[in-house]
């Protein structure tokens, strides 16, 4: 074990890092994509109604702010919407489709999330052997009205109305959290400030901001900016648990109560176990970042398959393949080989080896969070 975490460490001279923009890049589907997260896009009216295609994703949640690569194979037929899907005409509405157990039948169901986020496509080519490959970026938060099917389409059509996280009684008024905590003391005459503070959102904020610090590199700007708001949603989509629990926290339309389960959600767990024997895997002190987005991030094969995975130094209970491909490497310059639970056979994730001797770190590994979740352990 320790051999894994020393991989990705060294003082050795000569050595560089790994380029950590080059898995964000999805240059795995093409090395023309354009990754960039600061063009506008379409922008909705919050509280507006709008109709968009909905396409439903297995196991996904998208945020804000996050990029979802695509891959759809044999593809040769653009139609009208499909064209200005593709062009940034339209903006499109991204739901997650979960595994639920129906309560009457006691058996699993295939359901689709209420919320949803609009998305634009970011960048697209298609290349000679008729692949579409591309990359979508998340917009807005919305609520699902109502959905529609006709026969014959590909796709679902929804009337949505667009969200926003309203902005709760710690940003405004005379009682705002955050002025009564720099009010003098005798200002407190019912509640203990210590009250006070497990509802201020800069308080919060610390906190999980202390805990996570470790899992990133280059703490995003988020980390620095007073911007509690931005700062939940991405802490969010960064967090190793379930998609419906990071669907729970997407939902939350207050700022406080997302910080709040945020930070129980890192206090209440240590580390992740197989989802079916619940035998330990790794802990997350083995957390960190191998792409410049964070550890967590979404990525997708040539079936048009999505993963969403997180990265770790180190692993325990894993039997390893000896087969080693460097085909559709994620992290471009490492290859894989993949890993199953040594206790029940069920897929865990892949080990990455980079095979060149100058770079660090010299292996890591990327789990699959769907099949995984979060325990304790002492």
């Amino acid at each position: 074990m320790n051999q894994a975490r020393d991989g990705c460490g060294g003082d050795a001279s000569g050595l560089k890092l790994y380029d950590k923009k080059l898995p964000s890049r999805h240059c795995y589907l093409s090395e023309h994509l354009s990754c960039s997260t600061t063009s506008i896009g379409h922008s909705f009216q919050v509280g507006q109604i709008v109709e968009l295609a909905l396409f439903a994703f297995h196991n996904i949640t998208l945020f804000p702010g996050q990029l979802l690569p695509f891959c759809v194979a044999e593809f040769t037929d653009i139609d009208v919407e499909i064209e200005q899907f593709l062009s940034g005409e339209q903006s499109i509405g991204i739901v997650s489709c979960n595994q639920i157990i129906e309560e009457q039948n006691d058996r699993p169901i295939e359901a689709l999330s209420i919320y949803g986020v609009t998305a634009d496509v970011q960048s697209f080519e298609i290349s000679s052997d008729n692949c579409l490959v591309g990359l979508l970026i998340g917009r807005q938060k919305f609520y699902t009205v109502n959905i529609s099917q006709n026969e014959g389409q590909i796709f679902a059509t929804g009337k949505v109305q667009i969200l926003h996280d309203p902005q709760d009684l710690s940003s405004t008024g005379d009682l705002a959290i955050g002025n009564i905590l720099a009010q003098p003391r005798n200002h407190l005459v019912c509640w203990p400030l210590w009250l006070y503070r497990l509802y201020d959102k800069s308080s919060l904020k610390q906190q999980i901001k202390n805990l996570i610090l470790p899992w990133f590199d280059c703490p995003n700007q988020l980390f620095e900016s007073g911007n509690c708001d931005a700062f939940s949603i991405y802490v969010a989509s960064q967090l190793p648990v379930p998609v419906l629990w990071r669907l729970n926290l997407f939902s939350m339309n207050n700022v406080v109560n997302r910080l709040r389960t945020t930070l129980k959600y890192l206090n209440r767990y240590n580390a992740l176990r197989c989802l079916q024997c619940e035998t330990v895997i790794t802990h997350y002190s083995n957390i960190f970042s191998m792409s410049s987005v964070g550890p967590v991030a979404i990525y997708v094969d040539s079936d048009g398959q999505h993963y969403e995975t997180v990265t770790t130094s180190n692993t325990e209970n894993i039997s390893w393949s000896s087969k080693k491909s460097f085909r559709l490497s994620w992290f471009p310059g490492f290859s894989w080989s993949c890993g199953i639970c040594s206790n029940c056979g069920h897929t865990i994730g892949w080990k990455y080896v980079t095979f060149d001797r100058k770079v660090i770190p010299k292996f890591f590994y990327c789990l699959l969070l769907s099949t995984l979740e979060p325990c304790h352990t002492t």
